[in-house]
């Protein structure tokens, strides 16, 4: 009789097996390592080549957390965006489409995916929330231990400060409701490297 029969004998009699000779403990470790796994390490998905990672990565936020985020970066575990917070990793959209309703924010950043491989700083992995309603293709993109700025080896609670992603990888900034012309100004000065592109004057102008 095996190990793992003798334990679902105790389990199901609750009567002490231990006058019962049990075969070699080696074949049990083998039976049980073939045959457990963690379910959350069966549904982790591989990392993405650098191939397949998009030249654009969509974020969707709220205008008024723009500086904060120019400032500090795009962070796990914090209020930037509507989906995917408090969660391991940075949330990216792989396309604009689904987040054009604005339901994620009505600010879109537009961060240089094939930039962020080169960094050789993160890790990028599909993935998709099973509690959001939603066809939009998802990007989680989490800090290597390995990289330069996140703290690993320093100490653990430097490490637990997650994931962290410079504004300077931002290269657009894509608006969906008409913006001022004194606020567009104020961008532009504030945000010279950065594309600022309004959705629905464009396609206002457009129609007409």
């Amino acid at each position: 009789m095996s190990f793992k029969d003798l334990w679902k004998n105790y389990i199901r009699t609750g009567e002490s097996q231990a006058s019962i000779q049990p075969t070699s403990w080696k074949s049990f470790l083998i039976e049980e390592l073939e045959t457990v796994h963690s379910p959350e390490e069966q549904q982790q998905p591989a990392a993405l080549q650098p191939s397949e990672i998009p030249a654009e990565l969509f974020h969707a936020t709220r205008p008024p957390l723009l500086s904060a985020i120019a400032e500090q970066g795009l962070r796990d575990y914090s209020d930037f965006s509507r989906h995917g917070a408090g969660q391991i990793g940075v949330s990216f959209a792989t396309e604009l489409t689904p987040l054009e309703d604005g339901s994620f924010g009505n600010l879109v950043l537009v961060f240089d995916g094939k930039e962020l491989a080169a960094s050789n700083q993160y890790i990028f992995k599909n993935h998709q929330d099973p509690t959001i309603d939603t066809k939009e293709a998802e990007v989680r993109v989490t800090m290597s231990d390995s990289a330069g700025d996140s703290g690993s080896g320093i100490d653990s609670k430097v490490d637990a400060l997650g994931t962290s992603i410079p504004f300077h990888f931002c290269k657009k900034m894509i608006f969906l409701y008409p913006v001022p012309k004194f606020e567009l100004k104020w961008l532009k000065e504030n945000y010279p490297s950065v594309e600022i592109q309004v959705l629905k004057q464009e396609k206002e102008e457009n129609k007409e």
